[in-house]
């Protein structure tokens, strides 16, 4: 059987209500919940400062990610305060997405189809995810509980009593269906003394808003270091050098070198991806491509091909488009 790779995007998730990455901050920030007052404030006074009106998530994240990474002043603030506005901001969006993925169970029909059809040919598909929810995890623990998620390196368990290291799965002679995500996850922390990156792959939660000491330094070294969370953030100063990071994106090449068929759901192809436009055009000629998008994202108001439209017929030559969403084009394909 030829092999298949689904590449996910956010527009997988939008029809279970999560939001796109252009919506994202303003339903973080109209969804205020008071528990978390600190946060939001400390977020909203560095919006208002620089920002006013305009919320772009990629120029917030690129101006945090530099004066983060450089350990620079940006005006007023300090290096401290700008590492202080992006955990805030990072804490809200990953509670924000685990509020949605744990909301999303009535639109898991949606999904059924896909994930049966992921189920039966486990052994000759596998997914490709930029995004961080949890949502294809979630359903796939719902709807075809025997299979194992395989994030495709080695992996500690948030819940050790029930964690199989994932690189160990099909050694064990379970149904390890592949899902490579490129860009991390809500369900993923790591030690940054250790670098031991741990999963929860159970509850298949955000484990990202409490603060989790690392086991592994307590026992063996006596140290209290606290995880930090595990997920590539939206900005052109993107840093794929990480050991864990390297290994999930060589999967990625190899899942796609391998693929006869690729098809990418509700991935608009965005600039600031630059690291993985360049891995398409690397690896992916020669193959089919599908390409799933919203009826929006088909023409400009002046009938011309959309932006995305045309950004993907300049990486591609054989190209078959479906502009009526995910769950439609899905279901047309499954009738081919």
């Amino acid at each position: 059987m030829s092999k298949e790779v689904y590449i996910l995007g956010a527009g997988f998730s939008y029809p279970a209500k999560l939001p796109l990455q252009k919506d994202l901050l303003h339903n973080l920030l109209e969804e205020k919940a008071f528990e978390y007052l600190e946060h939001y404030e400390r977020v909203e006074r560095f919006l208002e400062t620089f920002f006013k009106d305009n919320f772009d998530l990629e120029d917030i994240f690129t101006i945090l990610d530099r004066a983060y990474l450089y350990e620079e002043n940006y005006s007023e603030y300090n290096w401290m305060k700008i590492f202080e506005v992006r955990k805030s901001l990072m804490f809200l969006i990953i509670n924000l997405i685990n509020k949605k993925v744990t909301q999303a169970n009535e639109y898991k029909d949606k999904y059924t189809d896909f994930i049966q059809n992921l189920s039966r040919n486990y052994k000759n598909v596998s997914v490709i995810s930029l995004n961080w929810d949890t949502l294809l995890e979630n359903f796939i623990k719902e709807i075809e509980p025997d299979v194992m998620i395989d994030y495709c390196f080695y992996t500690y368990g948030y819940n050790d009593e029930y964690h199989i290291p994932h690189i160990n799965l099909k050694s064990h002679g379970k149904q390890n269906l592949k899902i490579v995500k490129l860009h991390g996850s809500i369900n993923w922390l790591i030690c940054p003394n250790c670098q031991r990156l741990i999963v929860d792959d159970y509850e298949i939660r955000s484990i990202g808003i409490e603060n989790v000491a690392c086991e592994h330094c307590k026992n063996y070294s006596n140290l209290d270091i606290y995880l930090e969370n595990f997920i590539i953030t939206p900005t052109i100063l993107k840093k794929f050098d990480n050991l864990h990071l390297k290994y999930i994106w060589n999967n990625a090449f190899i899942e796609l070198q391998e693929a006869e068929e690729v098809t990418f759901i509700g991935y608009s192809l965005p600039k600031a991806d630059y690291e993985f436009l360049y891995l398409l055009k690397k690896v992916l000629m020669n193959k089919r491509i599908k390409v799933i998008l919203a009826p929006t994202d088909e023409k400009n108001s002046d009938g011309q091909d959309s932006d995305i439209v045309k950004r993907y017929k300049a990486l591609f030559e054989n190209i078959e488009f479906c502009f009526m969403g995910f769950q439609e084009c899905y279901k047309a394909s499954l009738h081919t």
